[in-house]
């Protein structure tokens, strides 16, 4: 039993990488971001192409918050190396930029707020600071505490975009409309002399 042991030589080169990605999100609204996963083997370094995206370029191994800026259809490509070789993986019209809606346009007067209308709009909701207001989901809403009101409105893609409006207290309101109590201080008669300016 002298058997004769073979040691095979031909595998010490190091294996060719294969390229390949997923992003954990390929329809996505304008402004918003996605995150890609590496799923590449045998790579070591890595160089990412995302044009249209922002930003264009990456060379980390999971590249994260690339957002687009821009509606439309978009590549995007990997490049897998290591000391031996690379691999390229395009993906193309991969990443599927739906249209906001624009910007609305908040408006107040007195103590009620007003939100531009667009025909791109199909749905309203406000907000008190971060927390939905329950069945706030027209044009108008009437505030009854100073602080940060928003709308966000919604397209018929299903994109968002949201405005805010920082509203000083509601004695501050009345105060801005120039109210004035004569005397002050009164003993057994007030008179009171009001006048409110809307800037158009």
């Amino acid at each position: 039993g002298s058997g004769i042991v073979k040691t095979l030589c031909s595998s010490i080169g190091i294996s060719k990488p294969v390229a390949s990605f997923q992003a954990n999100d390929s329809t996505i609204c304008q402004n918003e971001c996605i995150n890609l996963a590496n799923h590449s083997i045998n790579a070591t370094s890595w160089k990412w192409s995302f044009p249209g995206g922002t930003p264009a370029t990456s060379t980390d191994s999971n590249p994260q918050n690339v957002c687009y800026l821009a509606q439309g259809t978009y590549n995007v490509t990997l490049i897998a190396y290591n000391s031996g070789s690379s691999d390229s993986l395009t993906l193309s019209n991969y990443i599927k930029v739906k249209s906001a809606p624009p910007a609305p346009v908040i408006t107040q007067v007195g103590t009620t707020l007003y939100c531009s209308t667009d025909p791109s709009y199909i749905a309203y909701q406000w907000f008190d600071s971060t927390t939905l207001i329950p069945g706030a989901t027209d044009t108008s809403l009437v505030v009854t505490h100073g602080g940060n009101y928003n709308i966000q409105v919604t397209n018929i893609n299903g994109c968002k975009i949201a405005v805010g409006i920082n509203i000083v207290g509601i004695k501050e309101i009345i105060s801005n409309n120039y109210l004035s109590l004569l005397p002050n201080p009164t003993t057994n008669q007030l008179t009171i002399h009001t006048s409110s300016f809307h800037n158009e």
